[in-house]
Order: structure tokens, then sequence, then C-alpha cells
């Protein structure tokens, strides 16, 4: 698992929460979707990341000679190498304007815009750990301090803020969007839990219920947020709305983590297939299904049935006209 899966854990209370039973799929109330695999071609592995508003993915892919970052961009894929990367890049968030951020070598993070890298660490810091962007190109991610702990941080311009929630040991910032809201999450004695940071306010989440643990990895401009659940043993992705989850398990997967979302809903992540003694990983798209809104089968469904007694109506007279 990816340091960014042990980092964080996000809950938040919802209602219509349903127990797993028997390893099957948790109910809940919301979206579906459709799946679609992305593998980098000649790749063993691939993860994406992130998905700006244009469908263009970012992610990882390691071919046997060392990890690289990648860009998926109207069906090509472009190898992402950092400048003095020494076999390590991942390339974690795309803003809408197409730039790019990401890690590489010894924990320095990048950002990538019009072929032009520029690599930075959190000043002092002994390792840097670079996610997401929003369109102003905030950076969030986490790093540790020289001095101990670990911290979240924000770099507007190359100005950082730490973020730390109150009274926590560790606080990781995941994911921003275009109003400077962060989700991330902290520890806090043996308690891990999750916030929203959002005009200077922390905001502690709750788990959906005792014993689940969930990890925000990305929010979108509509305060969508995507993650993964983990529920009576099992690993599914997640994406709240509006209060409301829905639960991302691709089809045949042992496990499904959903990782970077757009303004549409489209979402991808990575899941895990096992085939023989041998686990394969691999990236994936969600894209939502469209589900017709109540009141749209109220009308549909009177439609219908109108047609209906129409069509026995005019039975019933060429009966009549029959006889």
């Amino acid at each position: 698992m990816r340091l960014r899966a042990t980092l964080f854990s996000l809950g938040v209370t919802v209602l219509g929460l349903a127990a797993l039973v028997g390893g099957s799929l948790p109910a809940r109330a919301g979206m579906s979707y459709s799946y679609s695999t992305i593998n980098v071609p000649g790749a063993s592995t691939t993860s994406a990341y992130d998905i700006n508003n244009a469908g263009q993915v970012v992610g990882s892919f390691y071919n046997g000679s060392g990890t690289q970052g990648f860009l998926l961009s109207g069906g090509v894929y472009t190898p992402i190498n950092a400048p003095g990367a020494d076999g390590y890049t991942a390339a974690e968030g795309i803003n809408n304007t197409g730039t790019i951020s990401g890690q590489f070598a010894s924990a320095s993070g990048f950002t990538l815009s019009g072929g032009v890298y520029t690599s930075f660490n959190v000043p002092g810091a002994l390792q840097t750990y670079t996610y997401k962007l929003n369109d102003s190109g905030q950076v969030v991610g986490s790093y540790l301090a020289a001095g101990g702990g670990q911290y979240g941080f924000l770099n507007s311009g190359g100005t950082f803020t730490m973020l730390q929630v109150p009274g926590a040991e560790m606080t990781s910032a995941a994911g921003i969007d275009n109003a400077g809201d962060i989700v991330g999450v902290y520890e806090s004695g043996v308690t891990t839990g999750a916030f929203l940071y959002s005009g200077g306010v922390y905001t502690l989440l709750t788990p959906p219920a005792a014993g689940d643990v969930v990890e925000a990895q990305g929010i979108n401009n509509n305060g969508e947020i995507v993650g993964s659940l983990f529920e009576g043993g099992n690993q599914y992705g997640f994406a709240l709305v509006g209060g409301s989850y829905s639960v991302l398990n691709v089809p045949g997967s042992v496990n499904t983590d959903a990782i970077g979302v757009n303004d549409a809903g489209d979402i991808v992540g990575t899941y895990t297939t096992q085939v023989g003694d041998n686990y394969v990983h691999s990236a994936f798209l969600a894209t939502p299904e469209v589900t017709p809104e109540p009141a749209s089968i109220t009308l549909c469904g009177s439609g219908l049935l109108g047609m209906l007694g129409i069509a026995v109506l005019q039975g019933r007279r060429r009966a009549r006209n029959r006889g």
C-alpha cells in the first residue's frame, strides 16, 4: 500500500448506512458507476491518482526499470520523469489548467507546467510528500519535520503554511478544491480521524459506524469527497456527496481505492484482482450512471399508464366497431 493509504482516514455520519454481512457489498443510497480499466502499455502495475475536468488522468506505473509517472490524455500515455528522479516519479494531481503535481526521488515535491519542472521541499523538512493541487496552483501534502513530527502543508506560490489539527501528533493534507477547502487525516494518541479545513477552521469528521474506517483522498469543487472505506475486513472505494455515501467496487476485485475526482463526478483510483496466488494492481475510471429522479420516474410511469389506458380504450372501440 502506498504511503498515502496509511495516512488518510476520514469519516462522516450519514443515515441509512447498512452493516456489511458475509463479505457482501454494503448497502448505500447513492450513485452507481460504470468502470473501465486504465493500464499503461507494458506496465506490470498501474495506479491512477487524479482526473481533471477535461478527462486527463495522472498516476504512476512500474515496468521493471522503476516507477514513472504518466499523463493519459486523449487516449495517449505520456511518461513523466522528474529530473533527478533516480527511478521514482509519481504524478499525484492535475488541475484544470493541465498543471501536474507529484513527488520524486527521496520524497521531494514538484509541479510540471508547460514542460517545465519546478521542484520544492518544505523548508527544514526531512521529507516532503506532495499530493493534489487546485486551479490556482496551491499544492497540499505532508512533511516530516527535522525536529520530529508529521504535519500537513499548503504551498501557495512558494509560501508554505503548516497544517496541524489542534492536539494531533500527525496531520496530513490529501486534497484541495478551488475554494481552498482541504481534506486530510490526523492522529491523536490512539485515535485516527479526518478533518475538513475551511476558512481557517478545522472540522473533525466522525466515522459512519463503529469500527469503520474511511480514508479521504480527494475533493472536487462541488464538495464531493472520495477515498477508501474499510468495513468488516473489506476495502471499497467511496464517494461522499451531499452527506450520502456511494460505494465503488470494481467487479472482480478484492479491493478498490478511490483517489481522485473531477467536477463531473468521474473518479479514478486503483484496484486489485487475484489471479491464482498472484495479485494484480490496475487503475480504473468510474463514471456515474445517470439515474432518473423520482419525479421523472413518476412522470414516466404516469405516461406509460396513460398510454396503456389509451390503448385499452382504442381496443374497446375497435371491438365495438367489429361487433
